[in-house]
């Protein structure tokens, strides 16, 4: 494969935007909301702690989508997480939602806020306190259902032309298919085993961003030890 002249193409988009727990992010939202109607320190105190609920139930049902059970992470991650920077207290899965680019880092940082601030439950919190963290909430769980909304989960590199990756959902690994002359020759599987899956996994997600595509790529090359120099890299989309 030529890796110095090729064509990200995008084939086809699913949502995944579906119901992993029986209570979803929304709900959570919601009873934050009500809570914050009761305009008393018990509501705002409750509205608070479920408007953190929601972000938490938003990352966890997206884990349980893309990867795996959302507590059984394949510690393969953190040689994945390397190739970012964070924050240094910024919690484990906040890390994972920066580095799959579903959310800004402004975002994630406030999401962070939330979380320092609950911390100190004992203190009254301020109804400012308690409005922020409703927005937070909400900007959170749009961001992130943005995303997942419409994943192009089929998507080839040109210059393989008679191959194919796509996402296989149900299994929660990519598929690639070599083909020659129409004619399947073999299959490769990439699960959350293989530490490929993640940088391709934020490709897959980061297909609308020519910006995040090429930085992937980037990352991408670095993790299968390429040789082509990384500030060679220019990558141009097909339509």
């Amino acid at each position: 494969m030529n890796l110095t002249d090729m064509t990200l193409r995008t084939t086809f988009g699913t949502s995944f935007n579906e119901k992993a727990f029986d209570i979803s992010p929304k709900d959570f939202l919601k009873f934050a909301k009500e809570d914050l109607k009761e305009g008393n320190e018990k509501g705002f105190i409750n509205s608070i702690t479920n408007s953190k609920r929601a972000i938490d139930c938003q990352i966890d049902q997206t884990f349980e989508t893309l990867i795996s059970k959302y507590e059984n992470f394949n510690p393969i991650i953190h040689d994945f997480l390397q190739y970012f920077e964070f924050e240094s207290d910024i919690p484990f899965k906040l890390t994972m939602i920066h580095a799959f680019n579903l959310a800004p880092s402004l975002i994630i940082s406030k999401s962070r806020a939330l979380r320092n601030k609950l911390e100190h439950m004992y203190q009254k919190p301020e109804i400012h306190d308690v409005k922020e963290a409703l927005d937070v909430a909400d900007l959170f769980i749009r961001s992130i259902s943005g995303k997942l909304g419409m994943l192009w989960s089929e998507f080839e590199i040109v210059d393989w032309k008679n191959n194919e990756l796509s996402f296989e959902y149900s299994q929660k690994q990519f598929k690639i298919t070599y083909k020659k002359e129409s004619k399947l020759i073999k299959t490769y599987s990439i699960n959350p085993d293989n530490l490929e899956f993640y940088g391709l996994l934020r490709l897959m997600i980061s297909c609308e961003d020519e910006i995040e595509i090429e930085e992937t790529f980037k990352i991408l090359l670095k993790q299968i030890n390429h040789p082509m120099p990384i500030d060679k890299i220019k990558l141009y989309q097909g339509d």
